[in-house]
């Protein structure tokens, strides 16, 4: 059975899609022919017109409640506030049953709808303010009919509804809303099995710092090919999306076909061979693109320790932007042949070269503003060592090291290059990332969802730029809406590198040593990139630096070195952390410490701590960032129907005028439960104050009483 009802704050304004209107019919329906048709038995099944089984009815109340106040901190002061309450019944099923015969019809339903009034009403210090009332429908339920189930030839339809909270971080929620309805064909026996799927969404997004709604509709097609000695699969799909948020609207076409295949040879299958290509296109208003790549991969197991493998990779991409047009050309190929001298030792030597090419027109059009070329040509090899041995019965070591030896001559025309569909993630340790290239044009950046989609993600709202030495940093806001550890795509424009050739050596080594099986570790990193041998067409050679130490040629000179401890000891785990990360584009040192504590007080309950503590300095801003966080959750149960749950956090980042920030949550409820009545009350606090210029606090609380038959 489906969990309670969750409700859409912010702004909802009725906005549940009527499609749930059918479905309270059926479901009063239902519970009509539930007391009609009593369980059915099941030892041979005669034609019918309706076989309906209930398996849990209930019926209750839902109250939900959401009040948002913003302020804009500073002379004027000025206020926006947004109240929403929702009161209604509940109405809840799960049933199935079949029409005529099972095999020819049978259906499951699963889920409840709650119809009611929403009150809501908004007030500012410096807009109009509204009040309204209206009814609304929510749903949270699934209806699947499978139609011939028994045969290759059998089909199925679905229906289903949801409003569920999305964790944009332990402080930051939004609600969204889901309509997701569609049917599913094809032919599922003989030698090319098939399938087709035809869907629709429309999806409706708030609590966030914007409302966004979606509507996508989708066509999926998919036939696979499997034998004794590997499998092929084709698939394509077809997807048409509108996207709205903060009154820009985009949409646009997309689609894709992929043909993958995979097969093994060898009296011992000790080879393996697998090849994948495929096409993309989207043609997306101010952002289309077309994609075309191709790999194929081969590994063969020699001997129990020695191995090989070989690959080849091809890539092309076009993209329109809003600051020009992007092409490019990407080839790629590698062998490696890996030894297991002992149990413990591994060694593996990789021989690797690309070929890429691009052509940018930065500024559109014929009248375009640059012109742009790069080709890069690059070659090389090197080794990589691993080795693990247990030095005691306690204690063990890692050790691992490579060094890398390549080759690069650098060919370029034109000042800029433009960057498309650069993939990153704010991970859930980590607020912000460095884009790849140095020398970004600000103005030019670019945050879309890993769709690429528009309208993109708002500078200023979900992100903040700022630049230490030639690197760009994009830092996720307070507020954001952009999801952690969900991947984002990044174009934006850049300076090219000058034309000539250059040496580099990628040299990494690890170390780890845990004692007292695991109880405590020790662990520490180095990395380097160096490049030498640097001749830049057209620059004396006495003038590009070639030291080691400062920009050679436009070049990066690297060098990142960390040093740890961690321990484990029953219910708590703890560890420190230092990196010192020295770059000729942009420098930073950071140390971190965390802690871990998860235990039962008794029985009955259960706590857990986690806290972080982190300091950054980046040199080349003379920006000193310091955050500490600290979430709590306890959970109690009281007897045997009565639980309580407490969870609660703060997280407090200074460091300056695109840094400081204040968050808290705390998220108080309990259940409660005797014999068919059940009780749940929940209430949430959230406070966020970004920059100390804008200062958010929101309230919301549920509560819901539901009574099983």
């Amino acid at each position: 059975m489906k969990s309670n009802l969750t409700f859409c704050r912010r702004k909802l304004r009725n906005a549940a899609v009527p499609g749930p209107v059918a479905l309270a019919f059926a479901l009063a329906s239902a519970l009509f022919l539930a007391a009609a048709c009593p369980g059915i038995a099941q030892d041979v099944l005669e034609p019918q017109a309706l076989r309906l089984q209930v398996t849990n009815a209930y019926l209750g109340v839902l109250a939900n409640g959401n009040f948002e106040k913003d302020t804009v901190i500073g002379q004027s002061n000025e206020t926006a506030s947004y109240n929403q309450l929702f009161l209604g019944p509940v109405i809840g099923l799960d049933a199935y049953g079949s029409i005529y015969h099972p095999n020819l019809l049978n259906f499951t339903l699963d889920g409840e709808i709650a119809p009611g009034y929403t009150f809501s009403n908004t007030h500012s210090s410096t807009y109009l303010s509204t009040a309204g009332t209206g009814f609304t429908l929510l749903g949270n339920y699934d209806v699947k009919f499978n139609f011939l189930e028994n045969k290759p030839y059998g089909a199925s339809a679905f229906l289903s509804q949801s409003y569920t909270d999305q964790d944009l971080d332990f402080f930051n929620q939004e609600q969204i809303s889901t309509l997701f309805y569609g049917v599913n064909l094809g032919y599922q026996t003989g030698p090319v099995p098939f399938t087709i799927g035809i869907t629709r969404m429309q999806q409706y997004t708030t609590g966030g710092p914007y409302e966004v709604t979606t509507d996508e509709t989708g066509l999926t097609f998919g036939a696979n090919n499997t034998r004794a000695s590997g499998q092929s699969t084709l698939s394509y799909a077809y997807t048409d999306y509108q996207l709205t948020e903060l009154g820009t609207e985009g949409s646009g076409p997309a689609q894709s076909i992929g043909l993958d295949d995979m097969e093994t040879f060898g009296s011992e299958k000790q080879a393996q061979w697998t090849t994948n290509a495929g096409y993309g296109t989207q043609s997306v208003a101010g952002n289309p693109s077309n994609n075309l790549d191709a790999s194929t991969h081969l590994s063969i197991q020699h001997t129990p320790a020695l191995s090989s493998a070989y690959d080849l990779n091809y890539d092309r991409e076009d993209a329109d932007t809003p600051d020009g047009s992007a092409k490019s050309n990407n080839f790629y190929g590698d062998i490696s042949l890996s030894h297991q001298l002992y149990q413990s030792l591994t060694s593996t030597l990789l021989l690797q070269g690309l070929d890429y090419s691009s052509t940018d027109n930065v500024g559109g059009g014929n009248n375009g503003q640059d012109n742009s070329g790069t080709q890069t040509i690059q070659y090389g090899g090197g080794v990589t060592e691993q080795y693990i041995k247990r030095l005691g019965p306690t204690t063990r070591l890692s050790l691992g090291g490579s060094l890398f030896y390549e080759h690069t001559i650098q060919n370029e025309t034109g000042s800029t290059i433009i960057q498309t569909n650069e993939a990153h993630t704010f991970s859930a340790n980590s607020d912000s990332f460095f884009l790849n290239l140095p020398n970004v044009d600000q103005t030019t950046i670019i945050v879309t969802n890993n769709k690429g989609a528009l309208p993109a993600y708002q500078e200023g709202i979900d992100y903040t730029v700022s630049q230490n030495g030639s690197l760009t940093m994009i830092r996720r806001t307070a507020t954001s809406s952009i999801p952690e550890n969900v991947k984002v795509l990044v174009t934006y424009t850049a300076d090219t590198a000058p034309t000539g050739q250059y040496d580099t050596m990628t040299s990494a080594v690890s170390l780890r040593v845990d004692f007292w099986n695991g109880l405590l570790g020790v662990y520490g990193r180095w990395n380097s990139v160096q490049n030498f041998g640097v001749h830049v067409t057209g620059v004396p050679e006495d003038s590009l630096g070639n030291n080691g130490t400062t920009v050679v040629g436009g070049l990066q000179q690297l060098s990142d070195f960390a040093i740890g401890v961690d321990a484990t000891w029953k219910w708590l785990r703890g560890g420190m952390e230092y990196e010192t990360y020295d770059s000729s584009y942009g420098s930073y040192h950071n140390a971190r410490l965390y802690e871990s504590l998860a235990f039962n007080p008794d029985k009955l309950s259960a706590l857990n701590f986690d806290f972080n503590e982190s300091e950054s300095f980046y040199t080349d801003s003379s920006l000193n960032q310091q955050d500490l966080s600290a979430i709590s959750h306890y959970r109690r149960s009281f007897a045997d129907n009565l639980g309580f749950d407490l969870e609660a956090g703060v997280d407090l980042i200074r460091g300056g005028s695109l840094v400081d920030q204040t968050l808290i949550a705390i998220r108080p409820g309990f259940d409660f439960a005797i014999g068919q009545l059940t009780v749940k009350v929940s209430y949430s606090f959230q406070y966020a104050n970004y920059l100390n210029s804008t200062k958010t606090v929101q309230q919301m609380f549920f509560i819901s009483m539901q009574r099983t038959f």
